[in-house]
């Protein structure tokens, strides 16, 4: 299988099946565009391989856990909510991404959203495709240098 026909594979098996209502599609919004950060995080397990890894991520910070969960019941999600001193942020997972995300639409956070969806995508696609049925390592060079663009290109976005 070549890097080609592994990037044009469709991700019917990891789509979203609920349809969000326009109420929680203008909640949602809301509240990723005025209390949310979107990125996509890079981290070395091992300074000696050189190796990153991307993890994307969609953070919702405030003072009232009450809200955001909320927000993850609205999302229909089990990210985690976490919290001290008075202040809580929730976590959508990766599913939750996938599902809510090409959903809304952002005004703030368009160009960030349209990016991390590319970014899960590229993600998906190299852990579902990965070992014996993916042979084809020039599709990981080149989903490892994109996901390194976006990573650059979400961090200039959110610097603005």
């Amino acid at each position: 299988m070549t890097a080609e026909e592994v990037h044009s594979i469709p991700l019917s098996s990891f789509s979203f099946e609920e349809v969000l209502s326009d109420y929680a599609k203008g909640f949602l919004e809301a509240a990723i565009d005025g209390e949310g950060c979107i990125l996509l995080s890079t981290y070395h397990r091992s300074k000696y391989t050189g190796k990153v890894y991307y993890n994307p991520v969609l953070q919702i910070g405030n003072k009232s856990k009450e809200w955001l969960e909320l927000v993850r019941e609205i999302a229909d999600d089990y990210g985690n909510i976490n919290g001290k001193h008075g202040f809580y942020t929730y976590a959508m997972s990766w599913g939750g991404m996938r599902g809510v995300l090409p959903q809304l639409g952002l005004v703030v956070k368009e160009k960030q959203r349209v990016l991390i969806l590319e970014a899960l995508d590229i993600l998906y696609k190299l852990r579902a495709y990965k070992g014996k049925y993916f042979k084809d390592s020039s599709f990981r060079g080149i989903a490892e240098k994109r996901l390194a663009e976006i990573a650059r290109e979400i961090k200039e976005l959110n610097h603005k």
